[in-house]
C-alpha cells in the first residue's frame, strides 16, 4: 500500500508566516495504477489515487507542496518487470510516473538496487527529480555515487532533503548487482551531511528521507538494517525524518528533541479484500500538534472516509 504522509510545517520569517506541506510516498513497489495486472480487476489505492490527492493540494497550496518518494518503486509488479527487462528502450514506467506527478526528490531503495546497475542507472537518468543516496558511496572516489541531498527553495525558505539507504544491501543482493559501491553507516553519513546543509547550504529546514526502518532488523558487526532511531537520537539537526522499508505499521510522532517522525508501511503488507485490493492513505497533520492527524482512506469509489487520531502510534 502506498501511504502519502502530509506534514504541515510553519516557519516564521520577519514579515510573514510560511506554511509548507510535505507529502511522502514510500515502498510503492510498482502499484502505479488501480488495476491488478494479473487478473485485470480494479483494485483500490495506487499512485493514481495519490496523484488526484496531490493535484488537489497543489490547486489549493501551489508551490507550498513538496512531494517526496522514499524508495522501492522499481520492483513489485509485472509492469516493473516489463520496463526493467523487456522494453529497455522506452523510459522506465517508474520514471514516467514520478515525472508526471512532479516529484521534488526521491531516495533509492534496496529493491531498486536489486534490479541491477544497468536498470537503475538508466532509471536515474530518466527521472527528472534528484535521486538521493548520501551513504551510497563509489569505492574508487570515496564520494557518494548518488546525490547526497537536494535544496528545495520555497518562498525564501531553503529546505534540505537528505536521502539515506539501509546499508544492509550485502545481506540480500549479490555484489554484481551493485559493482563499485559500498553502503556507509547511516549515523556517520547523516552526521556528515547535516553539517554540510546546515553550515554550507544555510538550510532553514532539514528533512531526512530514509529507506530504512525504525530500529533493529538485521544487525551485524558491519551494518544495521533499520537505523532511523539511532539517527534521530544521535544526530543533531533534523527537523523531520521520513522512514520506510520494512513494511510495518504506520508510525508518527516526535522525539524528545522535537524531530517530527513519519513512517509509511508500503504496498506490501497493508492489503485488504479477497484480491488484496490496496488503499492509499493520507495522513494530514495538525500544524500545531503532530500527534493529532486525520487519516483519509482513498478507495476505488473515490469516497473519502475519515478517522480522527489523537496520539501517535
Amino acid at each position: 500500500m502506498a501511504l502519502a504522509t502530509l506534514f504541515t510545517l510553519t516557519s516564521m520569517s520577519q514579515q510573514e508566516t510560511i506554511t509548507l506541506h510535505l507529502v511522502e510516498t514510500s515502498d510503492v513497489h510498482g502499484n502505479f495504477f488501480p488495476v491488478n495486472m494479473l487478473s485485470g480487476h480494479q483494485t483500490r489505492g495506487s499512485m493514481a489515487r495519490v496523484a488526484s490527492y496531490v493535484g488537489n493540494l497543489r490547486q489549493k497550496y501551489g508551490d507550498d507542496v513538496i512531494l517526496l518518494d522514499n524508495g522501492d518503486i522499481l520492483q513489485g509488479q509485472p509492469l516493473n518487470y516489463y520496463y526493467n527487462f523487456v522494453d529497455t528502450l522506452s523510459a522506465n514506467i517508474a520514471a514516467q510516473v514520478v515525472n508526471y506527478l512532479g516529484y521534488d526528490a526521491q531516495t533509492i531503495g534496496n529493491h531498486d538496487v536489486e534490479t541491477g546497475q544497468r536498470v537503475y542507472d538508466k532509471w536515474i537518468t530518466e527521472t527528472r527529480c534528484p535521486l538521493l543516496g548520501a551513504n551510497v558511496v563509489d569505492v574508487q572516489t570515496g564520494k557518494p555515487r548518488l546525490q547526497p541531498y537536494t535544496i528545495i527553495e520555497r518562498r525564501g525558505l531553503r529546505v534540505a532533503i537528505i536521502g539515506l539507504l539501509t546499508p544492509a544491501i550485502p545481506n540480500w543482493l549479490e555484489p554484481e548487482l551493485w559493482p563499485g559501491l559500498r553502503f556507509e553507516n547511516m549515523v556517520e553519513s547523516a552526521r556528515k551531511w547535516v553539517k554540510v546543509v546546515r553550515e554550507q547550504e544555510k538550510a532553514d529546514l532539514v528533512v531526512g528521507l530514509f529507506h530504512s526502518g525504525w530500529d533493529g532488523g538485521i544487525v551485524t558487526p558491519d551494518y544495521r538494517e533499520d537505523d532511523t532511531k539511532r539517527v534521530a537520537e544521535l544526530v543533531d539537526g533534523f527537523d523531520v525524518i521520513f522512514f520506510g522499508h520494512d513494511h510495518t505499521n504506520t508510525f508518527v510522532g516526535r522525539t524528545e528533541d522535537g524531530i517530527i517522525l513519519g513512517y509509511n508501511g508500503g504496498f506490501g503488507f497493508d492489503t485488504y479484500g479477497d484480491e488484496g485490493e490496496r488503499y492509499a492513505r493520507i495522513y494530514d497533520f495538525n500544524e500545531n500538534d503532530v500527534t493529532a492527524y486525520t487519516q483519509k482512506t482513498l478507495c476505488y469509489s473515490e469516497e473519502v472516509k475519515e478517522r480522527k487520531y489523537t496520539s501517535a502510534h
